[in-house]
């Protein structure tokens, strides 16, 4: 099949969602020929232009970020696209290029299928995106969480399919194959990796590093992600407010922030702990996934579609969002275990990992899914 790829910023650096789309694109293009269309450029563009027959840049933001103009001439330009291409099938996870899909879905046929990897801060998407929504016929959500999101924003729920995504797990889930960690004198290594905003909670771990310390366990944290208190940085107040926070908290030689890091495999199996105190709705956040997959022990707030991903015995290892007690406390719960139930832990994690969230079962249940869909329609 020809497949026509639609993305906003064609970066796999820019955020969970967009990596997984540039590691399933890799898997789709053994047995398919793959188009890109993307608004911003990134590595998508310059490292896997091998796997696209073509490459075009076409804006996609709606009708309210773009003068009617400019989004009828873009519109036009995909259409050209798609019947230069012979495009069977267009897949995207861009929400608000959906408009846009369900004009060329009109007037040309083509088929549509949206990934739905998260969720909008807002309970509503808007007129233009439900109007988009209605039209589509074809959607696969990676949890119930946003399936049930989406759903009440006008996608039809009969043709809605629930497939998590996935990532690399090595070996059986016997535990073998866990890292150690790193080497603190005795400390609890907490990891933390994401963006460094204020929904994702560093500020409320660090509250919670300076409580642990205050009850006399020895704890350092390290921070992967892009860490930069300057005015050029849109985060610029929040990063200074981070800054300012370890500093009145005397924590300055315990935070360590140690940038970008991709793949963040090897840092992972580093640490005793890795906690993802967001405050937004996070869909299905792929460092929790990969944690488990390091048979890493994991401590994540009860937002979103974090309880699907950690469900059973693993509840015991979600905390109320916001709540640096609750939080210090399950941390503390991780240094308390011996080496024998961080091994058994490790082990139940890489289990579930396997069972849930394979990437090898991702990729080939979506592929079945999308190939399904368009013999099918």
């Amino acid at each position: 099949m020809n497949i026509l790829i639609i993305e906003d910023i064609a970066s796999s650096t820019f955020g969970g969602a967009e990596r997984t789309m540039r590691s399933y694109c890799e898997y789709l293009a053994k047995s398919h020929q793959l188009h890109l269309a993307y608004d911003r450029a990134g590595d998508y563009a310059r490292e896997l232009a091998h796997i696209y027959a073509s490459v075009t840049r076409i804006s996609v933001l709606p009708l309210r970020a773009q003068p009617p103009v400019s989004w009828l001439r873009e519109t036009y330009k995909l259409m050209r696209l798609c019947r230069k291409q012979k495009i069977d099938v267009i897949l995207t996870h861009v929400v608000h290029s959906l408009p846009m899909l369900r004009v060329v879905r009109m007037l040309m046929g083509i088929k549509v299928v949206v990934l739905f990897k998260w969720v909008c801060s807002t309970e509503r998407v808007g007129f233009q995106a439900e109007w988009g929504l209605r039209g589509l016929d074809c959607g696969i959500s990676v949890s119930h969480f946003v399936a049930d999101y989406w759903i009440r924003n006008g996608f039809p729920a009969q043709k809605m399919s629930i497939i998590p995504e996935g990532v690399a797990v090595e070996g059986d889930g016997s535990g073998a194959e866990c890292g150690c960690s790193i080497d603190v004198d005795g400390k609890l290594a907490v990891g933390f990796a994401g963006r460094i905003v204020p929904e994702k909670g560093l500020h409320v771990l660090i509250d919670s590093i300076a409580l642990l310390r205050i009850q006399g366990i020895g704890v350092e944290c390290f921070v992967a992600g892009t860490f930069e208190a300057d005015e050029g940085n849109p985060m610029h107040s929040y990063h200074i407010s981070v800054q300012k926070q370890i500093n009145d908290l005397d924590l300055k030689s315990k935070v360590h922030f140690v940038g970008y890091v991709n793949p963040l495999n090897g840092f992972i199996k580093k640490m005793d702990v890795m906690v993802l105190p967001s405050l937004c709705q996070d869909a299905q956040p792929i460092v929790l996934m990969e944690a488990m997959a390091a048979g890493t022990p994991v401590v994540a707030t009860q937002v979103g579609g974090v309880p699907e991903m950690l469900s059973g015995v693993l509840t015991r290892w979600l905390v109320r969002p916001d709540d640096v007690v609750d939080l210090c406390s399950k941390l503390a719960e991780v240094f308390a275990l011996t080496a024998v139930e961080k091994a058994e832990l490790g082990c139940v994690l890489r289990r579930h990992a396997l069972a849930n969230y394979s990437i090898q079962t991702w990729h080939q249940q979506l592929s079945k899914a999308i190939v399904s869909y368009c013999i099918g329609a």
